[in-house]
């Protein structure tokens, strides 16, 4: 879920709300472990957390204004520059933990054509139609339906298409083909999922991708480079599998350390962002850096340790990120040259404070409308857009 502007016009720079069900297990002070019968259910709502904090991350990369861009060059900018857009990409990787934990209950019942018939209706189809959506609003922010109508059909045609691939291969809906190839890989190749050794090919795939952000051997476009977000599916899967292994090491690893070693990769995720840019790489800021895939790691760590955010369970995270995620772009897309217009009349480049304030209020609007927008379209009678229909969201409800 990153974002990298194409240069075509105006692309992002880059049933009911229901009740969360039953509170789940909480690790109490001093306890050293969750008892055996109810990890599942803790890690489970912990997963959940996980997902409105790794979507506040990705929404925050790509509403982003354009501060960035025009401040690249000034010295006292490009520190708040390199901490703003890092935050923007601890989302993408904890997404592809997160769907290889849920992955692994059903992995070995799929096939190939049972997984992408499981994910048609409630992946994929949404994702189309919000694709369509956005392209069809792009369209009609530059053409009239006079024009539409009477003009030049090729021409048209020709720029949705720049818009479609814009879309999938630049902003934000490059995560959802991604995810699905990455879950296919993994299914076609499940008799060796418990192997180490598999999961020792699928890391060297990833160190590969991270390296060739430097050289670029091949392609660094997220769904061309498919194969480097693989490795953290299968990571997914195996902590599903040896859960309770995991929360004995969990618990072994103190805040005292645990905090220090995040802010020291973050810092060094920066600084490495700092050298592929200055080494013209193609996406400085890529998911995919080694670095990146550290930080990632660690705040996944801290994530599920914390007891802090458990809050975040009220906001029911299960039925609405998805939403949140096919949203977001149509919002940021509609209200980004508002926002950009807004700082240049103001001034705002020449003032850090007040322009960093400026931003986190963007993004705080942009989180409230797109929040809204799902919880609408979740109580109307088109909440299968979501891919969650009514019958769905009442089992959520009644479990």
């Amino acid at each position: 879920m990153e974002n990298k502007t194409p240069e075509f016009p105006s692309l992002v720079a880059e049933g009911k709300f229901i009740t969360p069900t039953a509170l789940t297990p909480q690790r109490k002070p001093g306890q050293d472990t969750i008892p055996a019968d109810n990890l599942s259910k803790y890690y489970a709502g912990r997963m959940d957390i996980l997902r409105f904090v790794a979507i506040c991350s990705i929404v925050w990369g790509h509403s982003l204004c354009s501060w960035a861009d025009k401040t690249k060059y000034q010295e006292d900018y490009r520190i708040l520059t390199l901490i703003a857009n890092q935050l923007g990409r601890l989302g993408t990787i904890n997404f592809f933990l997160i769907s290889g934990y849920f992955l692994s209950k059903k992995i070995s019942g799929f096939s190939l054509v049972d997984y992408l018939k499981y994910r048609l209706p409630t992946i994929i189809l949404p994702w189309l139609i919000f694709l369509i959506v956005l392209a069809a609003i792009q369209v009609l922010n530059v053409y009239s339906f006079h024009q539409i109508l009477t003009g030049n059909t090729l021409q048209i045609l020709k720029y949705t298409l720049q818009l479609l691939n814009g879309y999938i291969f630049h902003a934000a809906y490059w995560y959802i083909p991604v995810s699905i190839l990455s879950a296919l890989v993994l299914i076609l190749c499940k008799k060796y999922i418990n192997k180490i050794g598999f999961g020792f090919i699928l890391l060297g795939f990833t160190l590969f991708y991270s390296i060739n952000l430097y050289y670029n051997w091949v392609s660094a476009l997220h769904t061309k480079a498919f194969l480097g977000y693989v490795f953290f599916l299968w990571l997914g899967v195996q902590l599903y599998q040896h859960k309770e292994k995991f929360e004995l090491i969990l618990n072994k690893i103190q805040w005292k350390v645990l905090i220090p070693l995040f802010l020291l990769a973050f810092t060094v995720a920066c600084f490495e962002a700092e050298i592929l840019s200055k080494e013209h790489s193609k996406d400085s800021f890529s998911s995919i850096r080694i670095t990146n895939l550290i930080v990632c790691l660690l705040f996944f760590l801290a994530v599920l340790k914390s007891n802090k955010l458990t809050v975040l369970r009220h906001l029911n995270p299960r039925q609405n990120v998805f939403g949140i995620y096919l949203v977001h772009c149509i919002v940021i897309v509609e209200t980004m040259p508002l926002a950009n217009t807004f700082i240049g009349q103001h001034n705002l480049i020449s003032n850090l404070p007040v322009l960093f304030l400026t931003q986190i209020a963007f993004f705080l609007i942009i989180m409230s409308v797109t929040f809204v927008s799902v919880w609408a379209i979740h109580s109307s009678p088109i909440s299968f857009i979501l891919g969650r229909s009514k019958s769905r969201l009442a089992k959520q409800q009644n479990p």
